[in-house]
């Protein structure tokens, strides 16, 4: 099995861990970008996030520069951006979830709503 079917598995086994639709990113064309969608519906047809995996060994670096092509890749799938990093070598890997702090004050905003006040 070669380097890239590897990782296109591991991305794979990423992305449905956290429920995401892998996409069709050939990066040319009228391709989804993004390696996956989290859809709102189970029709697929309204997008949340649009998740880009990062899967590194010891760190991986959110710079201006990444987060403005993910940011500028999610506007194309009409969702929000969000990075899904795996960060370690073997199991059980770091997995953490990177978002804008404007759609982690709308999420907050849900919990409370639906958890009551106690959690703010």
């Amino acid at each position: 099995m070669s380097r890239d079917e590897v990782n296109s598995k591991s991305e794979l086994y990423e992305l449905g861990r956290i429920g995401a639709t892998p996409t069709k990113n050939s990066g040319r064309g009228h391709h989804e970008k993004a390696d996956g969608i989290i859809y709102m519906d189970e029709d697929h047809t309204i997008p949340l996030f649009s998740v880009d995996v990062k899967e590194y060994g010891k760190s991986f670096a959110v710079t201006e520069k990444v987060w403005a092509k993910l940011n500028t890749d999610a506007k194309q799938n009409k969702a929000e951006p969000m990075f899904h990093l795996a960060i370690g070598e073997l199991e059980p890997k770091t997995r953490l979830t990177v978002i804008s702090e404007k759609m982690f004050l709308e999420l907050l905003e849900c919990y409370i709503e639906k958890y009551g006040p106690e959690y703010e």
